[in-house]
């Protein structure tokens, strides 16, 4: 599991764009073992998990609508891009 930290932007009701920073964990798949049977695994999907979002010193991840929380795990999956991107 490896830690992220990547800054984005979050607009208010008013029209606001307050800048906020999304620290995340991610997960890497983790491919099936077949054989032998005794160490058989169907393998995992790669994760990422939400840790904390803040603007300025506060946290606000809990008080995020689920639209709201899934748009900021798809801005995590598109920071990793990035990061393969690079490689």
């Amino acid at each position: 599991m490896s830690n992220h930290t990547f800054t984005g932007y979050l607009e208010d009701d008013r029209g606001n764009e307050h800048e906020l920073s999304v620290n995340f964990d991610f997960q890497p798949a983790e491919p099936m073992v077949r054989y032998p049977n005794d160490d058989a695994y169907p393998g995992a999907e790669a994760e990422i998990e939400l840790c904390e979002v803040m603007v300025g010193k506060e946290d606000i991840l809990e008080h995020l609508t689920d639209d709201e929380a899934d748009r900021r795990e798809q801005q995590c999956w598109d920071y990793l891009e990035t990061l393969d991107e690079g490689r």
